[in-house]
């Protein structure tokens, strides 16, 4: 009977450590996880941010392209040949 009683225990006893090890694994994995969530919003971010600045680097173009026509219908017939 004592022998199982001290067989319980250490089943018990790796039971635990294997819990314990388990858990720190599971903390580890949240930690990681949250810092590539952490990563992918920045990047998110970025995205939004770069395509902002295209577009409006786009309508500035646009825009310049836009008012230089005039100028350069104006222009044409002056030009030297």
């Amino acid at each position: 009977m004592g022998r199982n009683a001290a067989v319980d225990f250490q089943t018990r006893s790796d039971w635990q450590s294997d819990k314990e090890s388990i858990e720190q694994s599971i903390a580890l994995f949240e930690r990681e996880l949250k810092g590539v969530e952490e990563q992918m919003s920045k990047l998110s971010t970025n995205s939004s941010q770069a395509d902002k600045e295209r577009a409006q680097t786009e309508a500035a173009i646009k825009a310049s392209n836009d008012s230089l026509e005039p100028a350069q219908k104006f222009a044409a017939p002056l030009k030297w040949t």
